[in-house]
């Protein structure tokens, strides 16, 4: 499994979405919702709450997801720039990251590396899926046929969640 919170015990799931306007976030909390579904976990509609890909909304979102669910120990939220003010709520809140929750986002942009602390994010490999979208357009325009491809993330996990291989690894 490639998602670390799953690995370590975290019980009470919660998830900042964007928007709904905007299809990534539909996609990636779509994905999220497979992998509990594959593991035989069910996350309820209290435990999502969108964040409106904002730093600022994040920071409301977090403090509402526990209001309605208190024992939250895993957030998974759906780009770093809202993940900032996740961790800022988490830090107000006093829970301790990632020691009582843990947070995991999307992008792996530089932001996550000046985050208190580091934010484990997954790669959605931004580049890679610009480069192949420039080729396939190459072979459209060349009457190739064009081919259909799915650039898998990978996460890069950070401080922000613990480390499966030494649970030692803890962040205050």
């Amino acid at each position: 499994c490639a998602l670390p919170i799953f690995e370590t015990g975290v019980k009470e799931f919660g998830v900042i979405t964007g928007n709904e306007i905007i299809k990534a976030s539909d996609d990636r909390l779509a994905g999220y919702q497979n992998k509990l579904n594959q593991l035989g976990l069910k996350l309820k509609q209290s435990q999502i709450v969108s964040g409106n890909f904002t730093q600022s909304g994040a920071y409301r979102a977090t403090l509402e997801l526990f209001k309605k669910s208190p024992k939250i120990d895993g957030i998974f939220v759906l780009s770093d720039l809202m993940a900032t003010g996740v961790l800022e709520a988490l830090h107000e809140l006093g829970k301790k990251v990632p020691k009582e929750v843990q947070v995991v986002s999307t992008d792996n942009s530089p932001t996550g590396l000046y985050t208190i602390p580091k934010l484990s994010s997954f790669d959605m490999k931004a580049l890679e899926s610009g480069r192949l979208a420039a080729e396939m357009l190459f072979d459209l325009m060349d009457g190739r046929p064009v081919r259909r491809v799915t650039l898998a993330p990978e996460l890069v996990q950070r401080e922000s969640t613990r480390n499966v291989r030494s649970e030692e690894h803890t962040s205050e």
